[in-house]
């Protein structure tokens, strides 16, 4: 088929270890920060919604994907960031926060850190 371009649909948030509790799912950017020097994490979370058979064909094989992010504010002079798929389709953007993907749902680990589970 070639390239298929996937937009993030309108679900996105980021949680935050230093407040746990509250939901930044309403904010215009999400924020990403780790590092070995920093207590703070952040984890941002984008959903792109797509239809196996409509937007990807039955029977496609996925061999790469890339994803293109715009860095606004960048500290320090490296960053890397890394990717994962988040398995948790039920999270909800604005009840998430780093305990929990929705009211009265904790995460396996918090900040949708559970390795196979979130």
């Amino acid at each position: 088929m070639g390239t298929v371009t996937l937009q993030p649909s309108v679900k996105d948030n980021y949680v935050d270890n230093t407040y746990p509790t509250l939901n930044f799912g309403t904010q215009q950017m999400a924020s990403a920060v780790w590092g070995p020097t920093f207590s703070e994490i952040c984890r941002a979370i984008f959903e792109f919604a797509i239809t196996w058979g409509t937007d990807i064909p039955a029977g496609s094989t996925i061999t790469a994907a890339t994803l293109y992010l715009y860095i606004y504010q960048c500290t320090g002079s490296q960053e890397a960031y890394k990717a994962q798929r988040l398995i948790r389709s039920d999270w909800h953007e604005t009840q998430s926060n780093y305990d929990r993907y929705k009211t009265g749902s904790n995460w396996t680990s918090p900040g949708a850190n559970g390795e196979g589970t979130d």
